[in-house]
């Protein structure tokens, strides 16, 4: 069985030691097929270890400590998540999810140091294998190739050259917006 997560988080800062999750949006794909998608808005004040808002994300995406406050505790919505990704990694079925992603190892590291805050009786390496697949790698290979440009990577301006609706910086839109644009360009470059 082929387990694949895609994912994105949206976190308050750049740092996983400072900065930890504040939204985190999933599709669970099964054999090829979503059979899942999740949201979770997570309350970085109360991870164990104290967590920080960097200036820019408080500055221009307008997130402070009241906002993070009247999201879900860190450990509750852990424990939302875990128990979804049990339903797919058990005893009969034991493969863990790859996970997958536009820059998923920034994603990943958070995810990972949010379970190592946390320390819940399901580890990550219970759920997650080693291998990830990262959009934005095949992006940059495929423009090494020169099969297409654009002025930058970033997922918004890629999503523009493809006409894939976005809204940027919300992470279940950028993760739907990913999983398109990954379809897309194994479609028009590798098939």
């Amino acid at each position: 069985m082929k387990k694949v997560i895609w994912i994105d988080t949206e976190t308050t800062g750049l740092d996983k030691k400072v900065h930890g999750l504040r939204e985190v949006a999933f599709l669970i794909e099964i054999d090829g097929y979503i059979v899942e998608e999740g949201f979770l808005y997570i309350n970085t004040m109360t991870y164990k270890n104290e967590k920080y808002i960097s200036k820019y994300v408080r500055e221009n995406m307008n997130v402070d400590e009241n906002l993070l406050c009247s999201y879900q505790n860190s450990s509750q919505q852990q424990q939302v998540f875990i128990d979804k990704l049990l339903k797919y990694v058990n005893d009969e079925n034991p493969d863990k999810f790859q996970m997958a992603g536009f820059n998923i190892e920034f994603d990943y590291d958070f995810i990972k140091e949010w379970f190592n805050d946390i320390k819940s009786n399901v580890g990550f390496n219970d759920l997650f294998g080693y291998q990830k697949l990262d959009v934005l790698e095949l992006v940059r290979h495929l423009k090494y190739l020169n099969l297409f440009n654009t002025k930058n990577n970033k997922l918004e301006t890629l999503c523009k050259h493809f006409d894939i609706d976005i809204d940027a910086h919300k992470a279940l839109s950028d993760i739907q917006a990913t999983k398109i644009l990954h379809q897309v360009l194994v479609e028009e470059f590798i098939k």
